[in-house]
């Protein structure tokens, strides 16, 4: 079911909910697997779907009253189509938005061509956020009282909306699901990773064989080497 941002939010005196950047899981799934040397990692949606279950339960948050996935699509492709049907099949409500609406802008002046190679032996596509549209759906959920708010992403620029989001409102609880070694290393810069921090963080990685279709990073800290390209979190 596809379900826009804007309708995804029941009007209820407390607002759970879990938010998945898939263009964030699927870039992890890539990184992953040119460090392993594997043609593909498949993220387990259903799974991670029940993941999220659990960690509420653990945290004891109240359980999630709707998890939105949010797709950067072209939805004319079948490809993606069987996709976000895969996700409603997960237990997810879709929200799909045009790939190219998510294209990160280049500075000012300048054209994409200036950063992205374009040649016939290599066509590079410009970078995909969904940062934008998941503080947007924070700022909806801030006008509740008590929100349980779970963020399935990687990208820093969630800092600053999810931190104003926990310190506005001390009865609200956010909180960040990623691999840890594939995060923005700015994070633990800012203190993600602390009991007091405002933002809490649940790391994937104890859970990734299930949700990797059977690729344990926990390995990793017996010797393997996983590392995402740019992540410092990944040298410790």
């Amino acid at each position: 079911m596809n379900r826009p941002l804007t309708s995804s939010i029941p009007k209820q005196p407390q607002q759970n909910v879990n938010l998945v950047d898939c263009n964030s899981l699927l870039e992890v799934g890539d990184a992953i697997a040119a460090a392993e040397q594997l043609d593909r990692v498949q993220i387990e949606y259903a799974k991670l779907s029940e993941r999220l279950k659990a960690e509420r339960v653990r945290n004891y948050w109240s359980p999630a009253n709707v998890s939105i996935a949010l797709v950067s699509a072209n939805e004319e492709s079948e490809g993606q189509q069987r996709f976000t049907a895969m996700l409603s099949k997960s237990g997810f409500d879709t929200d799909v938005s045009f790939y190219r609406d998510n294209y990160v802008s280049v500075p000012a002046g300048r054209q994409p061509a200036d950063f992205y190679e374009q040649s016939k032996e290599r066509r590079q596509r410009p970078l995909i956020s969904l940062a934008s549209r998941l503080a947007y759906a924070l700022g909806l959920l801030a006008r509740y009282e008590e929100p349980q708010i779970i963020i399935v992403a990687h990208a820093f620029e969630l800092y600053w909306p999810m931190l104003n989001f926990a310190q506005r409102n001390p009865q609200a609880r956010v909180a960040l699901a990623y691999f840890a070694n594939f995060l923005d290393s700015r994070w633990k810069q800012v203190g993600l990773f602390d009991d007091s921090f405002p933002i809490k963080f649940f790391n994937l990685e104890e859970h990734s064989a299930e949700l990797l279709g059977g690729v344990d990073l926990r390995g990793s800290a017996r010797g393997r080497s996983i590392r995402s390209p740019g992540s410092g979190l990944s040298r410790l």
